[in-house]
């Protein structure tokens, strides 16, 4: 996320708009995918347009540590929405294609190099709605599944070992502030209870269905 800000200096010169327009960009995005999906399912054009406007009165979506400033959280946003309707569709049409496979290999490999690990919390949501719809055999026996298991994989590591010789010490602080953070007290703001997040939308973030 980082980069396509220093590309946008560089392209626009240094100005708070031009750091800021990857994630306006990424909400662009989030909106065009709700057109399309809708789209889609058959839905009449009214509803992506309601839709549209839910979001922008949504506070958890429209506030600064996603979408309102040059957060990088907002293209994460963008791939795990992406991510989120490729299965639906998938869902939709009862059929894991080739298309769909390459389309959740390209993407889960931009979250990452967007966002580091925050894309691996989608994982076990995406293995239970296999699971659950029993798609996982379509899964596993594409080989495509593999061979972008394997990119995935080539390109996470590489970029670590790539990474650390120019950084020294850089691996140790991503295994400190984002893999311990699962079993262990690393920032004290982000220990809440089960369903904090849960309750925080209800309460505060999406006040017209509370």
């Amino acid at each position: 996320g980082i980069w396509l800000q220093v590309l946008c200096i560089k392209i626009f010169g240094y100005y708070h708009w031009s750091v800021r327009l990857p994630s306006l960009i990424a909400f662009m995005g989030v909106i065009g995918l709700f057109f399309q999906f809708s789209k889609s399912i058959g839905v009449k054009i009214f509803v992506p347009i309601v839709a549209t406007f839910i979001l922008l009165s949504c506070r958890g979506l429209i506030r600064p540590h996603v979408f309102l400033t040059a957060d990088l959280d907002g293209m994460l946003v963008f791939c795990t929405t992406f991510l989120f309707f490729i299965r639906l569709h998938q869902l939709q049409t009862k059929k894991i294609s080739n298309t769909s496979i390459h389309g959740m290999g390209i993407i889960f490999l931009a979250a990452f190099m967007l966002k580091s690990v925050a894309v691996f919390l989608l994982l076990p949501a995406l293995f239970v709605s296999f699971c659950l719809e029993r798609d996982i055999l379509q899964v596993t026996k594409n080989k495509f599944f593999y061979l972008w298991m394997l990119i995935n994989l080539c390109c996470i590591v590489g970029y670590y070992l790539l990474r650390e010789p120019l950084d020294p010490g850089y691996f140790q602080v991503v295994v400190q502030s984002e893999f311990l953070r699962f079993t262990s007290k690393v920032m004290e703001w982000h220990q809440q209870p089960f369903w904090f997040y849960g309750k925080n939308v209800l309460q505060h973030h999406f006040l017209l269905y509370a």
